[in-house]
């Protein structure tokens, strides 16, 4: 009956351990299946990973041109921006040395009709000097005539008045002569 028991109980465990081995298998299987899997995850995971750098890295690498590109516009813009400033710049100078010619040349024109002006009053001027200087000569001509005609009359008067004298003179000896003869006349007769 013991020998029986044993066999009995040696099956059960063999069976047990027949079981055991089973599942010890099944579970291996298992995590060979998940092991399996996980590798293939991590592969796909490495896989992914890798084109996410890539596309990053491409999309720096445009970002990184894009920047230049940005950088060259912004050149060329700034460039642009001085040049049109340096132009203006240029046409306010141009504007002003243009206004100051205008001035000088207004200034000018002023002064050459201020000179014209002065000018032609000098020779107004001249010509009433002359003409005032030909009036003068005319009337010191008419003055030396009126004075030369004086010193004729004055002459003349001076003539007229010493011959006045020589006839009184010569008036008074005749009275004295017949004042003479008559008295001789008179005593002629008061002696006869």
């Amino acid at each position: 009956g013991t020998a029986a028991r044993s066999a009995a109980e040696a099956e059960a465990a063999a069976s047990e351990a027949s079981e055991l081995l089973s599942r010890l298998r099944s579970a291996e299987e298992q995590l060979a299946v998940r092991e399996s899997d996980y590798r293939s995850e991590l592969r796909a995971a490495n896989q992914a990973h890798a084109a996410a750098l890539s596309a990053v890295s491409e999309q720096l690498d445009e970002a990184r041109v894009d920047t230049a590109s940005a950088k060259a516009r912004l050149a060329e813009s700034l460039a642009l921006q001085r040049s049109v400033e340096r132009k203006v710049a240029e046409a306010e100078r141009a504007a002003d040395a243009a206004e100051a010619v205008a001035r000088a040349k207004k200034f000018g024109a002023e002064e050459a009709q201020r000179r014209a002006e002065r000018e032609a009053a000098a020779e107004a001027l001249e010509l009433d000097l002359a003409a005032a200087e030909a009036e003068a000569d005319e009337l010191a001509a008419v003055a030396a005539e009126a004075e030369r005609q004086s010193e004729l009359a004055f002459a003349e008067a001076e003539a007229v008045r010493a011959s006045a004298a020589e006839a009184e003179a010569e008036g008074g000896k005749r009275h004295e002569l017949i004042t003479a003869a008559y008295a001789r006349t008179l005593s002629r007769y008061e002696t006869e």
